[in-house]
């Protein structure tokens, strides 16, 4: 049997259907397809990265809190540094470094996280407040008591690496629908996920996997499933100075203590806040705008951040959704009782640095029955009502796992 989605026909059983086409579910069907799946489709309801991944800033950094999370964001990494030579397609990653730093409030905290990233093999170093304004000089000394510079890390263009892994995905022989609504899960008899119903058709699975941000739950919803994480509004800003270099020579900063970060782009850089957002309860609705107090939030944060920076100027603005956990890391599987249903959600504004590796477990759990490159396990759904979620080193701080 074949159904028809905008005059391309399409058959009606796959073994595995992907909900979303942003990196994390492209990333999934290329690792999937690369390792030998077959009879592969991914719907997206609107246009291949037309979500918030096109929003991201793209920012690629290892500092977590936990090993794990850690080694993930340093594999993701490794692999968007090399896309070109991985996937056959460039990430736009650019290494320009990345120098997070902290006051004396969090100290102690910051170089026990700095030490247990060391243990894991991160190429991370310790440094003072001298050391962080040799690698940036516009950086405001009274705000930085220690700092941590990850000089393979930097930032990636999310169309880019969102297309290059759907292009590759469809060259392996995945079947990439675009403008495709999924209205529903359905289930057998046994109450196992047996496939989808779309706005024009019914297509049955042997697995659907859900990489659908912050409509997941909108999507599990329609078999009982509800994954633990809210939705928030994150607003961005590209301002301008000429004493800001277009080019990458200046890393990506995190600043701990005023709870925002920064990364070059063309014609000066982009700013964002790292708190958990403005929380929404419906995932269509996005509040784009930039009331005048929102402007003064952002400009009292650059300042506070940046010396001999004074009258940059706010040139355009934007926002995104993050999916954010009660941990703040990624949620990785399914849940007890329903079968053949995989998700991916809850990453809090870090899914596009651990896209690649999270699209090779996800795959390595569909063709080996665990995922070998790191262990899922920790990232299972069910953790928070086990009593077994991750420990964040930074209270406080927003997303930031």
């Amino acid at each position: 049997m074949l159904a028809s989605f905008a005059g391309i026909f399409m058959r009606d059983r796959y073994q595995t259907v992907i909900i979303g086409g942003g990196v994390v579910g492209c990333s999934i069907a290329y690792n999937l397809a690369r390792l030998g799946g077959r009879d592969i489709v991914l719907l997206e309801k609107g246009a291949i990265c037309s979500g918030d991944t096109g929003k991201s800033c793209a920012i690629v950094r290892t500092h977590y809190s936990n090993p794990l999370t850690c080694r993930m964001a340093s594999i993701g990494r490794d692999i968007l540094a090399d896309f070109p030579g991985q996937v056959g397609a460039a990430s736009g990653f650019v290494r320009c470094g990345y120098l997070i730093f902290a006051d004396a409030a969090r100290l102690g905290d910051f170089e026990r996280n700095i030490r247990l990233q060391r243990e894991t093999g991160a190429e991370v170093e310790l440094i003072d407040c001298r050391q962080a304004l040799e690698i940036h000089p516009r950086l405001n000394p009274e705000r930085i008591a220690k700092a941590a510079f990850e000089p393979l890390s930097g930032y990636a263009d999310p169309h880019q690496t969102t297309m290059g892994y759907a292009d590759a995905a469809r060259r392996l022989g995945v079947e990439l629908r675009q403008g495709v609504s999924v209205r529903r899960l359905t289930e057998s008899l046994s109450d196992r996920v047996d496939g989808v119903e779309t706005d024009e058709a019914r297509i049955f699975a042997d697995r659907v996997v859900v990489a659908a941000g912050v409509w997941t739950n909108a999507i599990t919803a329609t078999v009982g499933v509800h994954y633990p994480f809210d939705i928030t509004n994150h607003k961005v800003v590209h301002f301008q100075h000429g004493a800001v270099p277009s080019s990458g020579r200046f890393p990506v900063v995190r600043d701990l203590p005023g709870i925002c970060y920064n990364r070059p782009q063309s014609g000066g850089m982009l700013f964002g806040n790292s708190d958990r957002g403005d929380p929404i309860s419906d995932p269509e609705v996005i509040d784009e705008s930039l009331p005048r107090d929102g402007a003064g939030r952002f400009l009292r944060n650059f300042e506070n951040c940046f010396v001999e920076l004074a009258g940059a100027r706010i040139t355009s603005h934007w926002a995104g959704r993050y999916d954010v956990s009660p941990d703040s890391n990624p949620i990785i599987g399914g849940i007890p009782g329903k079968e053949g249903l995989i998700a991916v959600c809850g990453l809090s504004g870090g899914g596009f640095k651990l896209a690649p590796c999270i699209g090779r477990m996800v795959a390595e759990e569909i063709v080996f029955g665990e995922s070998r490159i790191l262990p899922a396990e920790p990232y299972r759904p069910m953790r928070f009502a086990e009593g077994d979620a991750f420990t964040k080193a930074y209270p406080g701080t927003g997303a930031m796992a």
